[in-house]
């Protein structure tokens, strides 16, 4: 599988973040991969809760009983690093961080951006973003 097939064609995503919030940015995410076309493992990562319109929820990446081919994270800034140590943990191949706070504003957004790239060094994990819409 090519690396951007795992997001075009993957068949497993989870939305790190992901809220039953209905008005918030993380819910609507997570609900059109619900009620579009796509079909696969879904599931949604969350420590407070334990479904997310209907679907399973985890409290973290490590906690998942599959490897998914692809994270879509949506979590603040401060929780995007140790998420993403959770991926490459798992081996997960594409995250794709939505979050924002990083090299696009000044102040500790270019050193947690780094932070991030350290992360992924030495890993199979590669990542979309941060401050990502999409591809």
């Amino acid at each position: 599988m090519l690396l951007l097939d795992h997001a075009f064609h993957a068949r497993s995503i989870v939305v790190a973040g992901a809220s039953a919030n209905r008005t918030k940015w993380a819910n609507m995410l997570f609900r059109r991969l619900i009620g579009g076309p796509w079909k696969g493992t879904l599931a949604a990562v969350n420590p407070a809760r334990r479904e997310i319109e209907g679907v399973a929820c985890y409290p973290s990446i490590a906690e998942l009983p599959f490897v998914p081919d692809y994270v879509q994270v949506v979590v603040p800034r401060e929780d995007v690093a140790s998420t993403l140590c959770d991926c490459v943990a798992r081996n997960v191949p594409l995250v794709h961080v939505f979050s924002t706070g990083f090299g696009e504003v000044g102040g500790a957004g270019p050193g947690l951006q780094e932070q991030l790239l350290q992360v992924l060094k030495g890993g199979q994990t590669r990542m979309i973003g941060p401050n990502s819409l999409g591809v």
